[in-house]
């Protein structure tokens, strides 16, 4: 258990929030929530590089 690990762990779970949220109540803009979340897991996957290269 890494505190990388937990970091990801919360921003995954904030983002299945998000997504729930956007489900429920803004349910007519699944293409811009779509679009954030790839942007999200985007940024997560540039961080995981950064992180093995060093």
């Amino acid at each position: 258990m890494s505190p990388m690990y937990n970091w990801l762990t919360l921003l995954f779970f904030m983002v299945a929030l998000f997504f729930l949220y956007s489900y429920l109540f803004v349910g007519h803009a699944i293409q811009s929530l779509i679009s954030a979340v790839i942007l999200l897991l985007a940024c997560v996957y540039r961080l995981i590089k950064r992180y093995q290269n060093n």
